[in-house]
Parts: structure tokens; sequence; C-alpha cells
């Protein structure tokens, strides 16, 4: 405050004015001196409060620096990862999921996931590191990078469950893969379970839906739709021809290999717009025979159908928190219903295609449709998949001894479940409880560990399992948004707390943040 000579003394208003001003300006200046983006907006705050009150709303909105915005991530990310410390004390078994990625700078990311389970069956499923990879990325480059995970997060081996992966040559080979490096390391040990492998279910589903070619039908749709979209006003052009027609579609999609969903989108809406593209190529010069004749849009059909299909099962694959149990299920179930689909066709029945049968009344009337090409096609997809999923069949008793186990037979149960088994199915609570529970996690929360400690054992393992590589796949798109060509220089510690922070469940303490950040 200034000091006034006496109550008589008039205070110049201007004056007054101006020397708040220059304080206000001086300290401002001293915090920016110290880098501190905070203390400037609060001493333009307490000028304003005290020269224009009506104008501290404006200075209130202020966004804070960079340099503050990059602080208080980082806190939160690592009050997130401490978090994440404190509940993995807890865990009875945990599993791992892992795949890699480059970013925007050729840098190697490697995603790792963990899914862990504590004695009263709480699933806690969060992204244990992004680990950046500035060398190679071979099998022992891996296995030194999850190690060092492992350590820092105080994550013990005897606990791990199982890991997941992508099914890359550096992951999953036989003699020197990552997966084989665990499992020697948890061995030497001396631990009595092996580490499951699992290669992600998506990847594989992706991986069986390649096999189903014909006729070169998907080179025909691909080379026409890229034609399309070879330059904007060629692409413009079409949708305003789209718009013309007045039809439910008003653009084609790309596609995309490597892309779960898009060959199936993309064969949808080019069947759908069949006329329109026709028309268009023609305008253009550049006509497409196929697309009027009607083996080829027969085809066409059968591929949306079976596209669809595949579409359907994709989708029940996809998505956090998911027990692995359920996703072989699904997988298993759509396995038989690819027996059905060979069955329907041999019977001249295409109720489970409607745009083939669909095209087939309206193209051939009473005419014969030759079907044996579309069984070939089914018959293929088929035993790609029960090569694929192969390890189905050894991972099933495992799986029925915790899903259904009122149902599995004394003598098809190992030895150590043999006891608790006959004790869980003699027991009418039990039974009953399990009949009214929500979902199979419900029921174990319920059952006595005590009495039955080797399920219950089994139950944290089967839980904590993951059955795809789903959440890694999601925190690249993340990281993607994150550390694009704009933002290149974002250094790998933040890039990992933005992450952690973009996908966590956990929250961030923001109370005891906010003590330490006063403190200091």
């Amino acid at each position: 405050m200034l000091p006034v000579s006496s109550q008589d003394d008039e205070v110049d208003d201007d004056k007054l004015r101006e020397v708040s001003f220059t304080i206000a300006f001086e300290l401002a200046k001293a915090a920016h001196s110290l880098s501190d983006g905070e203390l400037i907006k609060k001493c333009l705050i307490l000028a304003s409060s005290v020269l224009s009150p009506s104008d501290m709303a404006k200075y209130e909105k202020i966004p804070l620096s960079r340099q503050s915005i990059t602080r208080r991530i980082r806190a939160m990310g690592v009050d997130v990862k401490e978090q994440l410390k404190d509940r993995a004390k807890h865990f009875v078994w945990y599993s791992l999921c892992l795949d890699e990625s480059t970013d925007v700078s050729d840098t190697s990311q490697l995603s790792t996931f963990i899914r862990g389970v504590d004695r009263d069956m709480n699933v806690t499923e969060e992204l244990l590191d992004m680990i950046p990879m500035y060398d190679s990325t071979r099998a022992e480059d891996l296995f030194e990078s999850v190690q060092s995970a492992l350590n820092d997060a105080d994550l013990p081996w005897e606990k791990l469950c199982s890991v997941a992966t992508d099914g890359a040559p550096a992951m999953v080979r036989v003699k020197a893969g990552l997966v084989k490096l665990i499992q020697n390391k948890c061995k030497s040990l001396g631990m009595k379970d092996d580490v499951i492998g699992i290669h992600c279910s998506i990847h594989r589903e992706n991986l069986c839906a390649h096999n189903v070619k014909l006729r070169n039908v998907m080179e025909t749709v691909v080379k026409t739709i890229n034609s399309i979209k070879s330059s904007a006003l060629s692409h413009r052009q079409f949708k305003a021809l789209c718009e013309d027609f007045g039809g439910d579609f008003a653009d084609i999609s790309y596609y995309c290999e490597v892309r779960w969903l898009s060959r199936g989108k993309a064969l949808f809406i080019f069947f759908n717009l069949l006329d329109e593209i026709d028309v268009f190529m023609k305008i253009k010069g550049k006509p497409v025979p196929q697309l009027t004749e009607d083996q080829f849009i027969i085809d066409l059909a059968f591929l949306v159908d079976i596209c669809q299909h595949l579409n359907v099962l994709n989708v029940m694959l996809q998505g956090g928190s998911k027990q692995v149990t359920d996703l072989f299920d699904a997988i298993k179930a759509f396995k038989e219903t690819s027996s059905l689909y060979e069955e329907q066709l041999q019977n001249k029945n295409l109720e489970l295609f409607p745009f083939m049968k669909k095209t087939v009344q309206a193209r051939l009337a009473n005419e014969i449709l030759d079907l044996d090409d579309y069984i070939e096609v089914v018959r293929k997809l088929k035993k790609s998949y029960e090569e694929r999923f192969s390890d189905m069949q050894t991972l099933d008793p495992l799986f029925n001894l915790f899903a259904v186990p009122f149902s599995v037979q004394l003598n098809s149960a190992p030895d150590q479940y043999k006891v608790g088994l006959l004790y869980l199915q003699n027991d009418r609570i039990l039974k009953e409880k399990y009949k009214t529970a929500e979902n199979i996690v419900q029921f174990y929360e319920v059952l006595p560990r005590d009495r039955f400690p080797e399920f219950s054992k089994l139950a944290c393992r089967v839980i904590s399992m993951f059955g795809t590589t789903y959440l890694c796949e999601s925190v690249f798109s993340l990281m993607k948004l994150t550390k694009s060509r704009v933002r290149a220089s974002l250094s790998d510690e933040l890039l990992t707390a933005s992450l952690r922070l973009m996908c966590t469940n956990l929250r961030p303490n923001f109370v005891e943040l906010s003590k330490r950040k006063n403190k200091s």
C-alpha cells in the first residue's frame, strides 16, 4: 500500500493506478524469469482484484503455460503409476499384454498392459509402461524391457500367469522368442505352473479372414475404389453423383488389410453402390465390365455375406475387460457355425447368405447356381480356424473347470482338483449361487477360499488372462494422435504419462497433488 500523509491529503487515482500496475508488472517479470506460468497468472489476478475486480474472470481464464501443463501431466502420471504399484502388491496372479509399434519419430515403443487379480477377485487392468526402444527389437531386447518394467513396478515373476502377444516372430519364436524367454525365466525361479503364451484372438481371426478369396473379386474392388479416390476432383464428382442418385450411401470406403473391419465395410458399401460406380467409371472413360456381369455380382454378394459374419465375430472379440473364456467360446461357436454354412450351401439353402440370396433371385431367376466354389471357400475358412486356434483344445479343460465346474466330469479333471470338485458339485448352496450369479466372477467372489483353495487360485489365473492385444492396439491409436508430426519432439516420459492418463481406470489423487503443490 502507498503511504498517505493525512486524511485531508487527496490521493491521485491515476498515480495510484500507475504505481500498482508497475508493481504487478515487476512481479510478473520476476515470475517469468523463474519460468513459472502459474505465478505470472496469480500476479495478474491479484493486481486485477485491486485495480479492476470486474476483469478478474478474464485473467482467471488465461490458460496455463506449456511448462505448467507438462509438470501437471507428469505429476498425475506418476500418481497413477504409484496407485498401480500399490494395487500390484495384492495381486494373486497377473498377466501381460505386449505389442510393439513405431511412433512418428521412428522410435519403437513397446506397449505393456497388465491385468491383475487380488484375493477378493478385484480386477485391475492398466497400462504398465510404454517402453521406448532406440536400438534393435530382438526378443532379447524385448525381454530386457519387460524385465525392467516388472522390476520398476515391484512385480514378482512368480505371480505371472500368461502373456498375450500379436504373434510376431520376435514374440513367439519357439526357441528364442520373447514368450519362450519369459517361460525360461519363470522356470529358473522354480515356478510349478507354466506361463501360458496366447496369440491375440483378433489377430488370428484377421489372418483367417485373408483366406476368403474368390476369383480376384477383391482385386477388382480395390482397383476401382483406388481409381475413384485417386484425385480430389474425381472423389468430389463421385460423391456428387451419389447424392444425385439419392441412395443410402454418399461415398465409398478404402480397404486396408491391417484394419480389422475395413474389408467387410468396403465390400458392403461397394455392393450397395454398384450402379453409381458403374455409371461413374463409364463417364470417366474407365469402364469396369465386371460390374455388370452376373457371376461377379454374385461372387461379390457372397463375399459381403461371409465378411459380415466375420465382422460380427470381430466386434465380439474387441474391447477391454473381457474374459478369455468368453472370447474362446465365441471363436469355438464360429468354427461350428462355419460347418453350418457349409451344410446350408451343400443343400442349396442361402438363408444364411441374404445378399447372395437376393442377388441370385434377381439375376438368375430359375437357373441353377453352382455353389462348389463357395463351399470350398467356407471349407478353407473352417480349416484355417482349426489350425490357428488349435491351442484351444489344450486350454479347454482348464477353462471348463473355471467356467462350468458343476458340469465337469470327475475323470476329466486334473488330480489336484478332483477332491475339491466333488465337494463343490455336492454343495447345494454353492450350486444355487452359481445359477443366480450374474457372471462367473461374481460366483468366485462368494466361493469360500479356505474350502476351495485350488479353485480360487484357478479362478484368479483365468480371470487375469488377456485374450487379445486390443488394449495395445488402442493405445497405439492414441499414441499417433498424441505424438503427431506437429508434436514429434514430445519426450518419451511425457508421452508415457499422457497415454497412461488417457487409458487409465484409476483416478489421480487430486487432493494430495494439490497439497504437494501448495507446499512447494
